[in-house]
């Protein structure tokens, strides 16, 4: 399956592993939405440090705030990637291993 492939429900290779986009900057989880199914929509990718990202478990002597924001847009064949700010550079997704995966029985 090709790196930007996605199956049912996010997954690929085998629905074994997520896809999961990271923020460039610090590591934290990259949020977006992106309710258009029109091809070329666009809309704002932030990262979960963010200041503008709601927290429910929000800490401030532990908080970090990050600054970057990036783009997600949406191709003609329905599928929606990340981007950096620029709009051109995308974004790298990262393979997360599912958990029932991981934790087969033997």
């Amino acid at each position: 399956m090709a790196p930007y492939s996605v199956g049912e429900n996010g997954t690929g290779m085998d629905n074994r592993f997520k896809l999961v986009y990271r923020c460039p900057k610090c590591g934290a989880a990259v949020i977006w939405s992106l309710n258009n199914l029109r091809a070329g929509a666009t809309s704002p990718t932030r990262c979960a440090n963010s200041m503008t990202v709601s927290k429910i478990d929000w800490n401030p002597e532990t908080a970090i705030f990050c600054r970057w924001a990036g783009m997600a847009k949406r191709e003609r064949n329905g599928n929606v990637k990340l981007y950096h700010s620029d709009g051109i550079t995308l974004l790298n997704p990262f393979y997360k291993a599912l958990d029932n995966y991981s934790k087969r029985k033997k």
